[in-house]
């Protein structure tokens, strides 16, 4: 029974730590996605700069304008999708650390002022 309740006790720690190795790669990974997307979205940002100049020139059509704006917008979405994903992931991360504590220490307080008022 010593012998299940260690192996157990093993498996639990185990998929402990690879749940941590998961999150924090997830977390890690996005922070690389989001520079990549940031620098997009400068280029794009270059590139309706670019487009409207030339349009308020009379030298490009008002949908090149339209379209490059477009994408910019798209780009700048896609830093925020981005940016929610590694507030997700960061929890992720405080949860498999064993996050939480806080939830416990109200519960804790709730418990005492329980027990005080019996």
């Amino acid at each position: 029974e010593a012998r299940a309740a260690r192996a157990n006790y093993r498996k639990t720690i185990l998929l402990a730590l690879e749940e941590v190795e998961s999150s924090l790669t997830r977390y890690g990974n996005e922070w690389q996605s989001l520079k990549l997307l940031q620098n997009a979205e400068n280029d794009q940002r270059e590139a309706f700069r670019i487009a409207r100049l030339r349009y308020e020139a009379g030298e490009e059509p008002f949908i090149v304008m339209l379209d490059a704006e477009r994408e910019f917008v798209a780009a700048q979405d896609a830093v925020i999708q981005s940016e929610m994903r590694i507030f997700a992931y960061l929890t992720q991360v405080y949860k498999a650390l064993g996050g939480g504590w806080k939830q416990a220490e109200k519960n804790l307080k709730q418990a005492k002022q329980s027990k005080n008022e019996k």
